[in-house]
């Protein structure tokens, strides 16, 4: 599938979402959408990829234009796993050639979304602000675009925790004290198998169970299985360092929680393939 999830205008919300292996990107909200998603999990696969694939994709409307009202997606309590997987050896699969996995968070073209305590591990760039307008939102008041609560995790090599794209260099200073000072983000570097597990706190993060050889018949990228575990030390930090969610999205039902990312303490979500 190209795109899991694409919400253009209104404030339709969703809740308990699951992206599998998406080709292109997993949420994509435009043209003055202003929902709420809340408790969503990505999981990537180098098999599949776009043009340019992200875990989020956010435009105001594709020129990049004033034009109200404003998208201003809310998403909180979203884990993204990227395409880095686990060759037999527990090494990671590099890049084919030609491939163009950007970044967990892509917002763009004058765009003000939000992705707050939420967990990115195994993306290339953890979040990426391409233009003047987009920067703007994130560093003038009233700053209506909030990257804020992320736990990181980069397992590729040259990865950013925060790429600026099209930046004036006082935004670019601005951007990077904000990240680091004010969103209560955290970078954790890591082994690949160590970073997925960790960071996301599931028992089988990098979803070897079921994987069978690379041919037609069958499954290489393993079974769904969101079983956590409860014994990861980075886990349980993630669970206790969250940030207040804004009061302007309450109206659709948001949830204020404790911890980061899709799941909590308890339960499991399990799947086929």
């Amino acid at each position: 599938m190209k795109t899991k999830l694409n919400q253009l205008f209104g404030s339709v919300s969703a809740r308990f979402l699951v992206s599998w292996l998406c080709r292109d990107d997993d949420f994509d909200t435009d043209i003055g959408h202003t929902g709420v998603v809340q408790y969503a999990v990505s999981r990537r696969s180098t098999d599949f990829v776009s043009t340019e694939s992200n875990g989020i994709e956010s435009d105001n409307d594709g020129l990049g234009t004033n034009s109200l009202p404003e998208t201003n997606t809310l998403f909180a309590n979203v884990t993204f796993i990227g395409p880095g997987e686990l060759e037999g050896d527990g090494s990671e699969i590099p890049n084919r050639p030609g491939e163009l996995f950007n970044a967990g968070v892509l917002v763009r073209r004058n765009n003000a979304s939000n992705l707050i305590n939420s967990i990115i591990t195994a993306w290339v760039t953890g979040n990426n602000l391409r233009d003047f307008s987009t920067g703007v939102n994130y560093v003038a008041s009233p700053n209506s675009l909030r990257l804020e609560g992320i736990s990181l995790s980069l397992i590729r090599s040259g990865g950013t925790a925060i790429r600026r794209d099209n930046l004036t260099q006082g935004q670019n200073a601005a951007v990077i004290n904000r990240y680091t000072l004010v969103g209560n983000n955290t970078v954790v570097t890591a082994s690949l198998v160590e970073n997925i597990a960790a960071i996301v706190g599931l028992k089988d993060a990098a979803f070897t169970t079921g994987k069978s050889s690379r041919s037609a018949f069958g499954n290489p990228h393993g079974t769904p299985d969101f079983t956590l575990d409860s014994l990861l030390t980075q886990r349980a930090a993630n669970l206790t360092n969250a940030q207040t969610l804004p009061v302007s999205h309450t109206v659709w039902g948001l949830t204020q929680e404790a911890f980061r990312g899709a799941f909590s303490t308890t339960g499991a979500v399990t799947g086929g393939n």
